[in-house]
């Protein structure tokens, strides 16, 4: 591989450094830093005129995360709707796919055909990308002249490639870690929300947090938007006229010991009313406490 140019060298490292500012400053969309990853990519391999993302699950059609240009889109489009082409092959094979001429590539006859008939690319390199755990990736650059992607292209992919692993990686992680921070925050402020239901109406926890299901389901809006709306007000918002939502529900009362004491096991392990008569006890009716007399006769004598 030659050495570059130092003119060379400087503009490739000045994209690089692009890319890593792309991971250090926040988006507003994820998509939208995707797409910046691609352009900065257009501008690093000569002959690249397009580039795309695409990204297949496990038993589930690919699709295109990302484009700088409907053209590489709908090159990317064709490919997923016939089942073949350099895409597929570099996430198949996780190798680089270099295709000079698409419009009479024997490899996939049928997106030559139709890249000859509608798409105005001409060359295209695939390369795998390592992607996320249950996911194949590949960045697919686009030409719009036939030979696009001469030895140059070829120097310079590895760096390109390895520097889009590694920006992906680190938008991926930091779109992971934004939406850790939504949910904790929306958690919170249900929190709070059903506490300040359980303190307006005197409900317990359970008959608050089944309030703003009802709601939720009445006026067709997300719980956390709901929470957010009684955080600020202090109250629920009305649902629609002639719907109302449910009442909260009472609460079930603890499960009491319905069991009789006379059904509870007797000193001697037998039941209080299914025993008979016991020794000792009292004389009925007269309330004296005095144990009444043995009905056995004595013994005879004599």
């Amino acid at each position: 591989m030659s050495a570059p140019t130092t003119g060379s060298g400087d503009r490739l490292a000045d994209q690089l450094a692009a890319l890593t500012t792309l991971v250090a400053v926040p988006a507003e969309e994820a998509g939208d830093q995707l797409v910046e990853t691609l352009e900065v990519l257009v501008g690093i391999v000569p002959g690249a005129r397009w580039a795309t993302l695409g990204e297949r699950k496990r038993r589930v059609r690919p699709q295109t995360v990302a484009s700088t240009g409907e053209p590489g889109w709908l090159a990317d489009a064709v490919q997923f709707h016939l089942g073949e082409g350099p895409t597929l092959q570099a996430m198949d094979r996780r190798q680089p796919v270099v295709v000079s001429d698409a419009t009479r590539d024997p490899r996939w006859p049928r997106f030559a055909a139709s890249v000859a008939a509608q798409l105005r690319v001409r060359s295209v390199l695939s390369v795998p990308l390592r992607g996320v755990r249950g996911k194949d990736a590949s960045l697919s650059l686009y030409g719009d002249i036939s030979d696009a992607f001469d030895g140059a292209a070829v120097e310079v992919l590895p760096i390109a490639v390895a520097s889009a692993d590694i920006t992906l990686a680190g938008l991926r992680q930091r779109q992971r870690a934004q939406n850790l921070t939504r949910a904790l925050a929306s958690n919170r402020r249900i929190g709070v929300s059903v506490g300040i239901l359980m303190a307006r109406h005197q409900w317990t926890e359970e008959q608050a947090f089944d309030a703003l299901g009802e709601v939720s389901q009445a006026l067709n809006r997300k719980v956390a938007d709901l929470a957010e709306e009684v955080c600020l007000t202090g109250t629920l918002p009305s649902p629609p006229e002639g719907v109302a939502p449910a009442e909260p529900r009472t609460p079930r009362p603890p499960r009491a010991d319905v069991r009789a004491r006379s059904h509870q096991p007797g000193r001697h392990g037998t039941a209080g009313n299914d025993a008979g008569p016991v020794r000792g006890a009292s004389r009925p009716g007269d309330g004296s406490g005095v144990p009444a007399p043995s009905t056995r006769r004595p013994p005879a004598t004599g």
